[in-house]
C-alpha cells in the first residue's frame, strides 16, 4: 500500500508533528494562506498562493483586509452605543419621573404659607370686632419658612447628578456615532491611497483615544444607576423602615454582585466578566504583582493567551469533547474531528477515545474500567460496535492504535493504562470481523502491537501485545497473514528473551507469529541488507534448542496450534541458509515421538524439509 492510499487518520503522531514543524514558521504558507477578495469587498476566502498578482492587486487585497477589520470593529462599537442609548433614554425617563416629585422638597411649603396668611386675616377681623388697634408687628408672619430637610438635599443632589451623567452618556454616544460614520466614509478609489488614508484615520483614532471614550459611556451610566439607587434608599428610609429595609437588602446584594464582577477577573484569568472598569482593576493588580522581567498585558486577549498556554492540553481535550458531543450524529464531521486527537497529549487522547466509547456504549467510565479489569468487556464492546457501526469502530480503533505507543512517555499521568487500552483493542479486533479483516486497519494494528513488544514497555504490556498479535495471526485469513509488521524485529528479540528466561508460552507464541509472518512476500529476510538477519539466525538456533529440549523431555511442543513444519519450510524457500540439517532432524524426531502435530499439510512440509536438508531421507 502506498502512502497515498493510507487514510489521513492513519498518519502517525510523529509524522504529523514533523509536518507541523516544517510548516510552523512565522511566514510559512501553511499558516498564512493568501486571501482572495471578491469585487464587492464583503468576503474573503483562503486560496492558494498566487505569485502572478500585480502590485495594484496586492495593494487592493491589503485595502480590503483593512476595510474588513475596520468594518467589524466599527460595527461592534455602533451596536454597543445603540444599546447604551436605549438604556440611557429609558433610565432618564424613569429618573425624571422621580425628580419631578422630589425637587418640590427644595421649595417652601405652599400649605404653610396659606396658614400664615389665614392667621393674619384672622387677626385683622378680631381687631375690628374688638376695636383694637393692629400694629405692623401683629401682622408679621408667626413663623418664617424652614429650610429644606437635609435628606431632600442629598436625594436631589444625587438624582440630578445621575440625570446629568445619563444625558452626557447619551450625548457622547450620539457624537461618537457621527465620528464612526466619518471614519469609514469618503475613502479613495485608489487602493494604495485608500490604505494610507485608512491607516492615517486609524492613527488619529488611537491618538485621540476614541476607543477609551466609547468605553467610558457604560461607566457613566453605571455610576448614574448607583447614584439613583442611593437616592432611592435615602428617600425610603424617611418614609417607612420596613420597605426601606427590604429594598436596602436587595440593593446591597445587587451592588455586591456588580462590584464582584469588577474584582473577580483579577484573580481568575478565564473569568468572563470583562468590562472597562474590571480591566482597570486588573491592570492595577497586575502592575503591583508583576515580576521585573515581565510585561503587563495590553489587552484581555494577551492575558488569556498567557494563561491559556499553561493548560493547553486540557483545553484541547475539553474542546474536542464538547465538539464531539454536539456533532455526534454527523459521521462525516467526526471523521474530520477525531484525527485532531493525534495532536493531543497521550493522557488527553486516551480520555477522548474512552469518552467516544462510553457515550456510544451508554456506560460510565467506572463501568467500563470494571468490565475491562474484570476480564469481561465483551458486552460493552459489542454494544459499542452495534451502535457505532463499522465506521465508528474503525475510527475508535485507529485512535487507540495511534495513542498506544505514545503512552510510554506519559505513564504517570494516565488514569487508563496501556493494558486497559490493549484489552479494548483486542475485543474490537476479535469481536468485529470487519475490523480484523480490513487490510489497512489490520496493518495498523500489527505495526502498533509489534512496536509494543519492546523492552522499553513493561513485561505485562509486552505479553498482552504479543498475545494479541498471536491471536490475530491464528484467527487471520490468508490475505492478512501476508502482512509483515514493521516491528517484526521486536518480536524476534522477544522470542529470544523468552527462550533465555525459559518462558515457554511466550516463546511459542512469538515463534508462531514469526513462522506465519516472515515467509510473506513483503518479508525482507532474504535481503542481505536487512538488519534483522543476525537476530533471526539466533532465533532459529533457539528454535532448534527448544526442539531438542522438548524431545529429551518427551513433552509436546505446543498445545496443537502451531505450524512448525509449514513455517520452517516457507522460511527455507525465502532463504535456505536459515534452516539447517540439525534443526530438521530434531523436528523429524519430534514428529516420530508424536510431540508435534503432523496433519496432511504438516506432513508434506516436513517431507519437503527432509528432502532439502537431510541426505538420504528419501
Amino acid at each position: 500500500m502506498s502512502d497515498a492510499d493510507i487514510p489521513e487518520y492513519v498518519v502517525s503522531y510523529g509524522t504529523r508533528r514533523a509536518q507541523r514543524r516544517r510548516s510552523s514558521g512565522l511566514y510559512s504558507n501553511a499558516s498564512l494562506p493568501t486571501c482572495e477578495y471578491k469585487a464587492d469587498g464583503d468576503s474573503c476566502k483562503p486560496d492558494d498562493v498566487k505569485q502572478n498578482l500585480s502590485v495594484s492587486e496586492r495593494w487592493s487585497a491589503c485595502s480590503q483586509a483593512m476595510k474588513h477589520f475596520d468594518e467589524v470593529t466599527i460595527k461592534g462599537w455602533k451596536e454597543d452605543i445603540d444599546t447604551l442609548l436605549v438604556f440611557a433614554g429609558l433610565f432618564s425617563a424613569v429618573l425624571t419621573a422621580f425628580i419631578v416629585e422630589i425637587y418640590k422638597q427644595l421649595q417652601p411649603d405652599p400649605a404653610t404659607l396659606t396658614v400664615e396668611i389665614l392667621q393674619q386675616i384672622s387677626v385683622i377681623l378680631v381687631s375690628r370686632d374688638t376695636s383694637q388697634n393692629v400694629t405692623n408687628q401683629d401682622l408679621l408672619p408667626a413663623s418664617t419658612a424652614s429650610p429644606p430637610p437635609s435628606w431632600a438635599i442629598r436625594v436631589n443632589t444625587v438624582w440630578f447628578t445621575a440625570l446629568v451623567f445619563s444625558l452626557i452618556a447619551a450625548l457622547i454616544g450620539i457624537i461618537a456615532k457621527q465620528w464612526l460614520r466619518g471614519y469609514i466614509t469618503g475613502m479613495s478609489t485608489s487602493s494604495r491611497e485608500s490604505v494610507r488614508l485608512r491607516q492615517y484615520r486609524h492613527d488619529g483614532l488611537v491618538r485621540w483615544r476614541v476607543a477609551e471614550i466609547i468605553g467610558v459611556l457604560p461607566v457613566l451610566l453605571q455610576i448614574a444607576l448607583v447614584l439613583f439607587l442611593y437616592g432611592l434608599l435615602e428617600l425610603l428610609w424617611t418614609l417607612d423602615n420596613t420597605v426601606a429595609s427590604v429594598v436596602t437588602v436587595v440593593t446591597v446584594i445587587s451592588l455586591s454582585f456588580y462590584f464582584s464582577t469588577i474584582v473577580a477577573p483579577a484573580f481568575s484569568p478565564n473569568n468572563p466578566f470583562k468590562s472597562p472598569q474590571s480591566w482597570t482593576h486588573v491592570s492595577i493588580i497586575t502592575g503591583e504583582n508583576i515580576g521585573i522581567y515581565e510585561s503587563i498585558p495590553g489587552s484581555w486577549r494577551e492575558r488569556e493567551v498567557k494563561y491559556m498556554r499553561q493548560e493547553a492540553g486540557n483545553l484541547d481535550l475539553r474542546a474536542l469533547s464538547r465538539t464531539y458531543k454536539h456533532c455526534l450524529p454527523d459521521e462525516d464531521f467526526l471523521d474530520v474531528l477525531f484525527p485532531c486527537a493525534n495532536d493531543l497529549e497521550p493522557s488527553a487522547a486516551v480520555l477522548l477515545a474512552i469518552e467516544f466509547l462510553t457515550r456510544r456504549a451508554e456506560c460510565s467510565l467506572a463501568v467500563l474500567l470494571d468490565s475491562i479489569r474484570g476480564k469481561s468487556p465483551r458486552l460493552v464492546v459489542e454494544k459499542f460496535i452495534l451502535r457505532a457501526g463499522a465506521r465508528g469502530t474503525h475510527r475508535l480503533l485507529n485512535m487507540l492504535l495511534d495513542v498506544l505507543p505514545r503512552m510510554l512517555h506519559d505513564v504517570e499521568r494516565l488514569k487508563i493504562t496501556q493494558l486497559d487500552v490493549l484489552t479494548i483493542v483486542r475485543k474490537l479486533l476479535t469481536t468485529d470481523e470487519l475490523a480484523l479483516c480490513e487490510m489497512a486497519c489490520h496493518r495498523r494494528a500489527l505495526d502498533t502491537l509489534s512496536s509494543l513488544v519492546d523492552e522499553r514497555c513493561t513485561e505485562h504490556v509486552q505479553r498482552a501485545a504479543l498475545h494479541l498479535l498471536w491471536e490475530m495471526t491464528r484467527l487471520g485469513l490468508f490475505i492478512i497473514i501476508i502482512i509483515v509488521p514493521t516491528g517484526i524485529v521486536n518480536v524476534i528479540l522477544c522470542a529470544r528473551n523468552a527462550h533465555s528466561r525459559r518462558d515457554r508460552e511466550t516463546f511459542v507464541h512469538a515463534s508462531g507469529i514469526l513462522l506465519a509472518r516472515l515467509p510473506a512476500a513483503q518479508s525482507r529476510i532474504h535481503d542481505p541488507r536487512w538488519n534483522g538477519r543476525e537476530w533471526m539466525r539466533g532465533w532459529i538456533h533457539d528454535v532448534e534448542a527448544y526442539f531438542h529440549d522438548r524431545n529429551e523431555a518427551n513433552a509436546r511442543y505446543d498445545p496443537g496450534e502451531m505450524k512448525w513444519c509449514s513455517g520452517l519450510a516457507s522460511i527455507s524457500l525465502k532463504d535456505k541458509a536459515f534452516v539447517g540439517e540439525s534443526l530438521v532432524v530434531a523436528l523429524k524426531e519430534g514428529a516420530r515421538l508424536a510431540l508435534v502435530d503432523c496433519d496432511l499439510e504438516e506432513g508434506d512440509a516436513l517431507h519437503d524439509l527432509l528432502e532439502s536438508y537431510v541426505k538420504g531421507s528419501g
